[in-house]
């Protein structure tokens, strides 16, 4: 379905006058590196104080750094470049350690001799602006041109793809991570009038699309028309764009912005009591557990707005990927999964559990009424949908 209708520099709903008056946020881009989560290696201080004192967060970190200080990644480019953030991650909070520096090396190089698809070249083009970002003090200017470059090219690529509707998991997937070159790579000499439009295409569709958008359709009860699946599928994406401008640009955009609050509520009344599947809405398939990637910004929303459901389902999906792990699955602990928890978690956030919640919750903005009887296994459980929107 996603046939090319146009190519760079062509944007379907591209609006001058918002990106006149959005122009002027580009001087907020700072000009030294890093500049994208972080500001600089003190920034990382009270992550790694959170190593030593929390025992989640030092498990979830033992399981990222005994995967990084290897030399295995996947070649699958849905998975490689969310890898080589991981393996940056490491790398930074392991005070450059050359080993996971070969690493990354290694992983960046195979994504500048490998071409994507109008999935994975916006994963690519993130993965890149993330390393390149996070390692620019420690790569020759070779290196960087080779990286940035590739970047560029990368999220090129991406106006390739049709322009979905800002209701639609595709445009944030797709589209949302132009903003890391924007930003990652703004000012360096790198074919800059390029990246100048990269910025102000992702900072249009960031601050005039996904944030109104999730406003509209979350309206700070959780949750997301296109079912739990999709939900996190694509809403990491769009969590960690929030947190990239906020960090890079000083502008805090969590302040402000309830469309990511209830996220923990949308997965607590929304699993099936007896065996904690999510509700068969709209998905694709049968019923299935939790995704794992909704760890991907759970322990951020909870650091963010804050909310202590968020940190206790950021603790239950560590949990649950162990379970996973000692029932077989061999995927459940892979070390790139846990790199968001280990930045982000807030421990001390309190805790709210599901039982201390009602027995039934409205999300007003799209139509759901979830009830049950009890947060037992055995309780009677009910969905109702009454969606003003597919």
């Amino acid at each position: 379905t996603n046939v090319a209708q146009a190519a760079w520099p062509d944007l379907r709903f591209r609006n001058a006058d918002h990106q006149r008056e959005l122009a002027p946020k580009l001087k907020q881009i700072p000009r030294s590196h890093p500049r994208i989560f972080i500001r600089s290696d003190s920034d990382l201080d009270a992550v790694r104080q959170r190593i030593r004192s929390n025992p989640n967060v030092a498990k979830a970190y033992g399981y990222l750094l005994k995967w990084a200080k290897s030399d295995h990644y996947y070649e699958n480019l849905w998975a490689t470049p969310l890898q080589l953030q991981a393996a940056v991650v490491a790398y930074r909070l392991e005070n450059r350690d050359p080993r996971i520096k070969r690493h990354c090396i290694k992983i960046m190089d195979f994504l500048v001799k490998t071409d994507g698809d109008s999935w994975t070249w916006p994963r690519m083009a993130k993965g890149l602006a993330f390393a390149y970002d996070w390692m620019y003090d420690d790569l020759t200017p070779a290196q960087r041109l080779k990286y940035g470059e590739r970047a560029v090219h990368c999220a090129k690529e991406c106006y390739k793809t049709w322009r979905h509707t800002d209701f639609s998991n595709h445009l944030y997937l797709e589209y949302g991570p132009i903003l890391y070159v924007g930003v990652g790579i703004y000012g360096d000499g790198i074919d800059d009038k390029t990246v100048r439009q990269l910025a102000l295409d992702g900072l249009e569709l960031l601050l005039k699309h996904f944030v109104t958008g999730h406003d509209y359709v979350n309206m700070g009860d959780g949750g997301w028309q296109e079912s739990m699946s999709y939900n996190a599928f694509f809403t990491y994406e769009f969590a960690q764009l929030v947190e990239l401008w906020s960090s890079a640009s000083g502008e805090n955009l969590w302040e402000d912005f309830y469309g990511l609050d209830g996220e923990a509520h949308f997965q607590a009344y929304n699993l099936r009591p007896f065996d904690e599947h999510r509700v068969h809405v709209a998905d694709m398939g049968g019923p299935s557990a939790v995704d794992s990637q909704i760890l991907a910004y759970m322990p951020l929303v909870g650091r963010r707005r804050p909310d202590g459901l968020a940190r206790y389902w950021s603790d239950w999906l560590i949990a649950g990927s162990e379970r996973r792990a000692e029932e077989g699955n061999k995927y459940a602990l892979d070390g790139h999964k846990f790199w968001p928890y280990v930045l982000w978690y807030d421990p001390t956030v309190p805790v709210v559990k599901p039982e201390d919640l009602p027995m039934a919750h409205i999300f007003r903005g799209y139509g759901w009424a979830s009830m049950r009887s009890s947060w037992e296994k055995d309780a009677t459980f009910a969905l109702f949908i009454c969606s003003p929107t597919w």
